[in-house]
């Protein structure tokens, strides 16, 4: 883990703060660090970086995985996508990864439940706020059954 994180829970530990308080400002420290490194690398990048798992739940434990989605109109930023995630693992963070279109998020999540719960689970972190609106207005309702299938095929 960083050192500089590791000083500030310790430093929020040391003033008493505990359980579900702690999770709320560790996650808050991360949404700022994490948009700080999107930002360094290139802050117009055309996708949106998504809170996922107990990361987007706001209910991040210290030494846990900090779970993340590049969201992307299509798979041409990935280059870009791979530039952070070597900023953010040369910055000691345990990161879970995925890079998804609005198809692939769909096709994933009805293939299995932990991603469909993480999916709607996840809230927005940093990039194309124009995308993670796509993604609540397209994807979302796919998953939670409230607009039928983008796949071809399928209802």
């Amino acid at each position: 883990m960083n050192l500089k994180i590791l000083e500030q829970i310790t430093k929020w530990m040391d003033e008493g703060c505990k359980g579900m308080e702690l999770a709320h400002n560790y996650t808050q420290y991360m949404d700022h660090f994490l948009s700080d490194i999107f930002s360094s690398v290139d802050k117009n990048a055309p996708f949106a970086l998504l809170a996922t798992g107990g990361y987007g739940r706001q209910e991040l434990a210290p030494y846990s995985d900090i779970d993340i989605m590049f969201f992307a109109q299509n798979r041409v930023s990935a280059e870009t996508a791979e530039r952070i995630l070597y900023k953010l693992w040369d910055s000691g963070l345990e990161i879970s990864h995925a890079f998804r279109t609005a198809e692939e998020c769909i096709e994933e999540a009805f293939k299995d439940i932990r991603t469909r719960t993480a999916l709607l689970e996840s809230r927005y972190v940093a990039g194309d706020v124009k995308l993670y609106n796509k993604f609540r207005n397209e994807v979302y309702p796919v998953l939670t059954h409230k607009k039928r299938r983008l796949l071809s095929g399928t209802n």
